[in-house]
Parts: C-alpha cells; sequence; structure tokens
C-alpha cells in the first residue's frame, strides 16, 4: 500500500497500517502470508472444520430462525413443571373440553386467572435465560447461512459439495478473493457466545426435529477455533490489511425481539379466538334450537329481498351488506305462521268470548295483537320494498351501478344499507317487546286457569267448552312460542 505522501493525515494512516500489518505478521502468520498478500490453506482448513461439524445442519435447520414453534419449545425448556401444567390448561383443547361443564362466561374468567398466573412464572431471571438463549440460538443459524462450501471451493476447485468425507486439497489464494466472504463471516463469528449453554440450544433443536443438529464433540473442537479467531483477531485484520479500509469493525448485533412477550401475547390471542369460537359454537346451537322448537327446522326462509343473494353484489361493491338476514327470516316467519293465525285467533278468542274481571289486562292483549298485526304488514312491506322495483331496492339499483366510477354513489348506496339494517333491527326491538307484554299477560292468563278461585277471567269453564281444542295447551304452546321467540331475537339485537 503506498501513501502519497506522509504528512499530516497521510502519515497518520500509515502508522496505522503499518500497525495492522504487523499484528497480522505476529497473530495472523499462520492464515495469512502478509509480503504475498495470500491467504494460507490453513486458514481454509480452520473454516472446513466448521463446515464439516455444521454443514449437515444447515439443510435442516437453515430456515427455522423464525419458527414460532421452535420459540415455544425454546421457552417450554426453561420453565418448571407447575408452569408447564398451567400451559396445557390453556390449550385449546383443553378449553373447549372444560366448556362442556361450565358456562362461557365462567371459562373466560378461569382462562383470564390462568394466564395471569402463567405469566407470573416469567420472573425477570426467566425472562433473561429465555432471552439470552435465544439470542444465541439466532446467531447459530446465522452461522449456519453462511456458505462454507462456495468460501472453501475458492481454495480447492475440486471440492465436491456437502461430502463431508472428501479430503480437499487447498491451495494459497489472494486475499482480494475472500475479503467480502470474510466480511460476512466476521458479522456472525465475532458475536458467537463461547460460553453459552450449547447444550441446552442443541437439546432445543433436537427436541424440535428429533435429530441431532451436530456431533457435540465436534463442537467443542469448532469453538476452539473461534476462540482463536476471537482472541487473534486475525479476520479483521487480513479484511483491514486486504481492503485498506482501516476503520474497518463489526457493530454491536441489535437485541432480538423479545420472544417471551411474543409468547403471551400470542396465547392471550390464541386463547381469545378459541374462547370466541365456543362462545360462537354455543350462540349457533342455541338459535339452532330455539327455531327448531319454534318453526320444526334450523334454517326458515321467507324473507324475498333481504336475503344473503344480495350481499354477494354488495360486497364486490365495498357498500357493506344486509347483516340481519337470518333474523328476518325469524322475524317474518314467526309473524306471518304465528301473529297472524295462532296468536290473533287465540287472543281474540279471549278478548271476545272471555268474561275479564280486570279489563286493563284484557286491552293489553287486544292493543299489543293489533300492534303485532301492524308490525306484521310493516315487515312484509318492508321487504317488498327491498325489491328491484321496490321503493328502497330501485334507489339501491339505480345508485349501486354508479358505484364503480362515483365515490358518492357508494357512499349513498352504503348508507342506504346502514339505514336499512337499522329498520330490521328496529322490527326486531319492537316485536320484541310487544311479545314479552303479550307473553306476560298470557302467562298470567295461564296460571289463573288453574287457579281455584280465578283472579282474571270469570268463565274459563264456558272458554273450555267453546274452544276448538285444547285450550290450555294452546296457550302453553303459544306462550313457550312467545318465550322462545323473544330469547332468539335478543342473540341479535343484543349483538348489533
Amino acid at each position: 500500500m503506498l501513501f502519497l505522501g506522509l504528512g499530516g493525515k497521510d502519515k497518520e494512516k500509515y502508522l496505522i497500517f503499518k500497525g495492522i500489518r504487523n499484528n497480522l505478521k505476529i497473530y495472523g502468520k499462520k492464515y495469512f502470508h502478509v509480503g504475498q498478500d495470500l491467504a494460507d490453506p490453513s486458514l481454509a482448513k480452520l473454516f472446513h472444520e466448521i463446515y464439516v461439524c455444521i454443514g449437515p445442519a444447515q439443510s435442516i435447520f437453515l430456515n427455522l430462525s423464525n419458527s414460532p414453534a421452535l420459540k415455544n419449545i425454546l421457552i417450554e425448556g426453561m420453565l418448571s413443571e407447575d408452569a408447564l401444567i398451567k400451559l396445557r390448561s390453556l390449550d385449546e383443547e383443553a378449553i373447549t373440553a372444560k366448556s362442556q361443564q361450565m358456562p362461557i362466561e365462567k371459562l373466560t374468567e378461569e382462562c383470564q386467572q390462568n394466564l395471569a398466573l402463567y405469566s407470573a412464572y416469567f420472573t425477570p431471571e426467566i425472562v433473561r435465560k429465555i432471552e439470552s438463549r435465544f439470542r444465541t440460538l439466532q446467531i447459530f443459524f446465522d452461522l449456519l447461512k453462511f456458505n462454507f462450501y462456495f468460501f472453501l471451493k475458492k481454495f480447492d476447485s475440486n471440492l465436491p459439495e456437502r461430502d463431508f468425507n472428501y479430503r480437499p486439497r487447498f491451495e494459497k489464494i489472494h486475499g482480494s478473493y475472500i475479503i467480502e466472504d470474510l466480511k460476512e463471516f466476521w458479522e456472525v463469528a465475532s458475536h458467537l457466545p463461547l460460553q453459552a449453554d450449547w447444550d441446552g440450544i442443541f437439546d432445543t433443536l433436537k427436541a424440535y426435529k428429533n435429530v441431532e443438529p451436530v456431533n457435540r464433540g465436534l463442537w467443542k473442537k469448532v469453538l476452539q477455533n473461534f476462540r482463536i479467531l476471537q482472541e487473534s483477531d486475525v479476520i479483521p485484520l487480513i479484511i483491514q490489511y486486504v481492503s485498506q479500509d482501516l476503520t474497518y469493525q463489526v457493530l454491536s448485533k441489535p437485541e432480538k425481539e423479545n420472544i417471551v412477550e411474543q409468547h403471551l401475547n400470542a396465547l392471550k390471542t390464541r386463547n381469545e379466538v378459541t374462547l370466541s369460537k365456543i362462545r360462537t359454537h354455543k350462540r349457533r346451537l342455541s338459535i339452532g334450537k330455539l327455531a327448531t322448537d319454534i318453526f320444526g327446522n334450523e334454517a326458515v326462509f321467507r324473507a324475498k329481498n333481504y336475503v344473503e343473494k344480495a350481499n354477494t353484489i354488495f360486497s364486490k361493491k365495498n357498500v357493506g351488506t344486509y347483516t340481519l338476514v337470518e333474523a328476518f327470516n325469524f322475524l317474518k316467519a314467526f309473524l306471518i305462521d304465528y301473529g297472524k293465525k295462532d296468536l290473533r285467533e287465540l287472543v281474540n278468542f279471549l278478548v271476545i268470548k272471555g268474561q275479564w274481571f280486570e279489563m286493563n289486562n284484557s286491552k293489553i292483549l287486544s292493543e299489543g295483537l293489533h300492534r303485532i298485526m301492524e308490525l306484521s304488514e310493516k315487515v312484509v312491506s318492508f321487504d317488498d320494498s327491498l325489491a328491484e322495483e321496490g321503493e328502497r331496492g330501485s334507489r339501491i339499483k339505480s345508485h349501486i351501478i354508479k358505484s364503480d366510477r362515483d365515490t358518492n354513489a357508494q357512499s349513498i348506496v352504503r348508507n342506504l344499507i346502514k339505514d336499512i339494517n337499522n329498520l330490521v333491527k328496529t322490527y326486531l326491538l319492537d316485536t320484541g317487546n310487544e311479545m314479552i307484554n303479550l307473553g306476560k299477560v298470557l302467562k298470567a292468563v295461564i296460571e289463573d286457569m288453574t287457579k281455584p278461585k280465578h283472579e282474571l277471567i270469570g268463565n274459563w269453564k264456558q272458554l273450555e267448552t267453546g274452544y276448538d281444542g285444547n285450550l290450555k295447551e294452546a296457550l302453553i304452546n303459544i306462550y313457550k312460542k312467545i318465550y322462545n321467540f323473544v330469547l332468539l331475537i335478543q342473540y341479535y339485537t343484543k349483538e348489533n
């Protein structure tokens, strides 16, 4: 290397370079010939020993540095048996099994308590050990990523790939051929923690893949090679000398992500997802049972235009969807199948034929039935208005055609659909409230039938004789349907 002049900064650079050259002659003479700028075969031999040790692991573990399963194995390997028992109680399978034995609210509370207890096992000391082991594991993975074969083939062009029994014939090569390789290697090797719990690291990898990652006896010898390199600084000396980059140095590796925090957050999320799935499943079962009890079938279809088919178009246009289709089908079916028939006939019979001691109850039934009939008409009319030629349907159609090129039209459709959903919810709430009021009176009427001294209606015998069928059974049946219907629509009005 020639410096132009020996004054000022040039002289300072020369003295630094001279020191690098002298140190390389002392500490790296086995690996590098300073006068000739040649890397010695002994340097290749050192790299080859590392390659033979970790090469078999490259194909197995190369792409696993961010494996969630591997992180979990590492964490669990550092925990006590009590902590692992608590962790198993938070498995999806365990939570699902418990859901068969307790209400979802209690199960949710128990899961939150178990998660808090499990989190408490992660003391600062345990977290420090886990994070330290994980950082060591990441450095090992970085080492696996280094292309030893590409590096060594520069010293022996006949070197076969992944033949670890081959006896290489390394030759001297110019340092410039390997300078970038050495930089890449030293970025990792300089940070390799020699005193780390390598048996613990390899136990973790073995638990994950059920195979020994390295020959542990050979690895101990390889660690000696790394110790020589780190203590002598021969690699950075070669890099500085050959590249004439006198300021070259390896920066400190940034801290890796906090895997304990990630683990606990992921566990919390999985718990929430599991509980949500259980809650949805239980809700679906309850809705199905109530619908079957009321209508004889889980699937009820009465709507003509407030239907899922319309949502296919809405979704493509990104304008929202009809969110209460199932509930609306139940509502329309109940109002038409029972409101206009069984309920109306029974209430009219009681109101007209009954001798009421207190007319207020009769008035509640009569006026309640009248409002139910009005709601029934409104619901049918509303559904009809959503047809393409209907009042609401035609507006939606005209604006949705323009929505691809007119954002204002898209906004109008979105608001129309939102208003329609709100109206369906209003119908559900209004019908539910009316049914609750009717149900209260009908329940009192049923109880009055069995009392020795009647308090609501005075001519029960006459009513039972004049009714076409079993009056008590009819009252109980319609009351149960009203009760179940109120429970059914509450699943939608509480959550929407």
